[in-house]
């Protein structure tokens, strides 16, 4: 077998392109005697469902034990060519039938056998309908679409197929219903169809049935499930009235074909198994023909055993192997009509080949010496393949968690992993679901740091805010999404840094020491330890961390984010006051909200040297438009401010003023309502409603819809409900108190504080190894 077929990755021997695309296509008798699509497994099993109109979640198969005890039997009797030489469809037929295990058909029987497969599988195929329509409005061809759900595929379609297999030189299939509607004419009759109307036609715009079918396979998204390079099997089942017994063969061919009559997509086909039974027996084949489909999705059995196979007794002993290793289910347990999901994990190649070791060792007896041999071969054909598979690596043993034993070894081996995708990682970004993602990180990161900012703002007396958050995401962040290849990856202060911040500012505050000279020392004594880390691959102790190391850090982080939301809502309720026990009917005697004139030098005109920047400009506003009138609080007319003027100018406020209604509860509306609707919309996806495409773009977009929808709510009622400050003007966050140059030493701080800064470094960059990861 050749290892530069398409079956094969990089064009090495190494092994095929994994898992394969299986399809099992029925003629039944018992119905109308035409090919159809049935079921399909990539990694799991999908079956036609509804009538041939839409395809089954995928789910676990599951098949009876007899079937496979039956299967082996068969393969035991029946032909099994590992080296076929076929060409198309009718050769592969040809060969099979002049095996001697076939001998017992007759010539007649022979004939018609090859009959069957004169005529190709119909698909109803999902289209993609802006590329369909792309693709007529230039050719001018007829939408295969159109005609399936039209209902046109009567008997015109037979006729039609029959004169192309005709003028290619085949037969017809001579079943009893295709005699019937070919003898009521004298020529085939084919009926050409175009975009314009139903009814026009056009003999320079023909196209045939076949051919547009080829046309919408190119269309066919499920093929973006298919691994590149990798093959496809098919499995042809049919219930036949010229048989007495069952028959069936299993082709392995030296050549991969393109069956295109047959598979639904562009995969050229590797293994060929033919399924026969006689009238009525349409349940029994069907269920071979999943097994056989169920088997063929194993990796261990297509790699150790379906293609390298040799003989007819290594595949039944393949066979013989899998059978050991399935899982019976008890009958009064279990309903076989019941469809299992898909595991999260499955398990692992390793654990299922050192399983398969130890019961050949307690197995092991005394037998002949060519038996033993053979048994000794497979044992170092699945020793080989053990030590050769990259697929199924356990965590620990993924090569960018090695240590290299090289200075930055680690980082120069990451620099050329990333080398060759670089590029790619940009230009992939240029589909709707990768907007979904962009447009979700932005939010996030944004929302974060003015969330996180506003937090900083509150513990550090304003020394950091929204602003300094900014520009920390813009400069670091920047450089990280650009160069370190997670561009998609949330940025920013999360909740233990921010906690390690308010620790970090009452420590300053109790022993007198600058805190942003001793932020700034820190900060380069854990970039300090970062490159150490970088250095000497300290990155693969990640490794040794286990999954309760990773679910106990990311439980931290989220409780604080939820914590600190709560906190929020809580906080709001005290700024916010509900008028508790208030009775509607006393609304009119209820006082109004006034101001009125503070007692005598407790107001801002008698100490305008300790206001802040934020009152001095209020104060400048307020006396330009009342005209520069304004010169002690006598001057003031206390009944006319506004609340936010009294409140800054030291006026008092009656007792009505205290409760502000409605913002409160519109915000806990707000708060729980984004929440659930978007839990909501995550799992649209999952619910019956609207068609695939659109519940996966809903569930993409779920974040920025619920964004977008309670953004409205909030503007329809026009409150003035809390909004996440941003800032306007491009100066830090208290220009009153520093600009953007930081002070290397501080000289109220003896020099060693400076030194002893590694300690608390040491904890943060702890900290951030831990964020980024673990939780990122």
């Amino acid at each position: 077998m050749d290892g530069t077929s398409p079956g094969f990755a990089n064009g090495r021997s190494s092994g095929p392109v994994l898992p394969m695309f299986i399809q099992l296509n029925a003629r039944l008798v018992e119905e109308d005697d035409q090919w159809k699509e049935v079921s399909r497994w990539v990694k799991f099993q999908e079956n036609v469902e509804d009538g041939g109109k839409r395809w089954s979640k995928p789910h676990v198969p599951s098949c009876s034990f007899s079937v496979f005890s039956g299967l082996k039997d068969q393969l035991a009797h029946y032909p099994v060519l590992l080296n076929a030489q076929g060409t198309n469809i009718q050769t592969i037929v040809d060969e099979v039938m002049n095996t001697e295990e076939a001998a017992h058909l007759d010539e007649r029987q022979k004939a018609m056998v090859k009959d069957l497969f004169s005529q190709g599988v119909k698909h109803k195929m999902k289209v993609n309908l802006v590329r369909q329509i792309s693709k007529t409005s230039t050719s001018r061809h007829p939408s295969i679409s159109s005609r399936q759900d039209s209902g046109i595929y009567k008997e015109d379609d037979v006729f039609e197929e029959a004169a192309e297999d005709k003028a290619h030189g085949k037969s017809a299939p001579t079943t009893p219903e295709t005699e019937r509607k070919t003898s009521i004419v004298a020529q085939p009759k084919v009926r050409h169809y175009s975009v314009a109307t139903p009814e026009f036609k056009s003999p320079s715009r023909k196209v045939s049935l076949k051919d547009e079918t080829f046309k919408n396979r190119d269309h066919n998204l499920f093929s973006k499930k298919v691994p590149k390079d990798a093959e496809a099997a098919n499995i042809q089942v049919a219930t036949c009235k010229f048989l007495n017994e069952p028959f069936l063969a299993f082709v392995r061919l030296e050549a991969p074909v393109l069956l295109e009559d047959f598979c639904e997509i562009s995969k050229p086909t590797r293994f060929l198994a033919i399924i026969l039974g006689p009238e009525g027996s349409s349940p029994k084949v069907l269920e071979k023909g999943r097994a056989l489909g169920s088997l063929l999705t194993d990796q261990l059995f297509c790699q150790l055993t379906a293609y390298k196979a040799q003989t007819k007794a290594a595949l039944i002993s393949g066979l013989d192997t899998y059978i050991s290793e399935l899982t019976v289910l008890p009958p009064s347990s279990w309903d076989p009509t019941i469809r299992l999901d898909p595991p999260k994990t499955t398990q692992s190649l390793q654990s299922r080949l050192m399983n398969r070791a130890a019961n050949k060792e307690r197995k092991k007896t005394d037998k002949e010496k060519e038996e033993g041999e053979e048994e000794s071969d497979d044992e170092d054909e699945e020793t080989n393949f053990l030590k050769t598979n990259k697929d199924e690596k356990d965590h620990g043993e993924d090569d960018s968690l090695q240590f290299t034993g090289r200075l930055f070894g680690g980082l120069i081996a990451d620099v050329k992993r990333k080398i060759p995708w670089f590029v790619s990682d940009f230009t992939d970004a240029f589909h709707i679901q990768t907007l979904a993602s962009i447009i979700y990180i932005y939010l996030a990161t944004v929302t974060k740091a003015i969330t996180f900012g506003g937090f900083l703002g509150d513990i550090t007396g304003g020394l950091q805010g929204v602003l300094e958050s900014f520009l920390g995401h813009l400069l670091a962040g920047g450089v990280f999404c650009l160069l370190a290849g997670q561009p998609l990856t949330v940025l920013g202060c999360t909740g233990p840094v921010l906690i390690f911040e308010k620790i970090l500012v009452e420590f300053c505050e109790q022993y007198g020491i600058y805190y942003l000279t001793l932020r700034l020392w820190i900060g380069l004594w854990s970039a300090l330890f970062c490159i150490i880390i970088v250095a000497v691959d300290g990155s693969a102790i990640v490794r040794y961390f286990t999954r309760f190391t990773e679910e106990a850090f990311a439980a931290l982080v989220g409780l604080i984010f939820i914590v600190e939301s709560l906190k929020k809502i809580f906080k709001m309720s005290k700024t916010y006051k509900v008028h508790k026990f208030f009775d509607l009917d006393d609304l009119t005697t209820e006082e109004p909200c006034r101001c009125s004139s503070p007692e005598s030098g407790t107001s801002i005109f008698s100490s305008l040297g300790n206001a802040t920047e934020p009152q001095l400009q209020s104060v400048h506003s307020y006396n330009a438009s009342m005209g520069g009138t304004i010169f002690s609080e006598e001057d003031v007319d206390w009944a006319e401010l506004k609340k936010s003027q009294c409140e800054e100018f030291g006026g008092d406020l009656s007792y009505s003023c205290k409760y502000s209604p409605d913002i409160f509860f519109l915000s806990v509306f707000l708060f729980f309502g984004t929440f659930f609707l978007c839990t909501f919309l995550k799992k649209f996806k999952y619910t019956p409603y609207f068609p695939t495409k659109i519940r996966s773009l809903v569930t993409d977009y779920a974040v920025i819809l619920t964004i977008i929808v309670f953004v409205l709510v909030d503007g329809h009622f026009g409150l003035d409900t809390p909004k996440l400050v941003v800032p306007t003007v491009f100066k830090p966050t208290r220009s009153d108190l520093r600009g953007w140059t930081i002070p290397l030493f501080d000289a109220n701080s003896p020099w060693y504080v400076y030194f002893l800064a590694s300690i608390p470094a040491l904890l943060l960059t702890i900290l951030l190894f831990m964020d980024q990861q673990i939780t990122s």
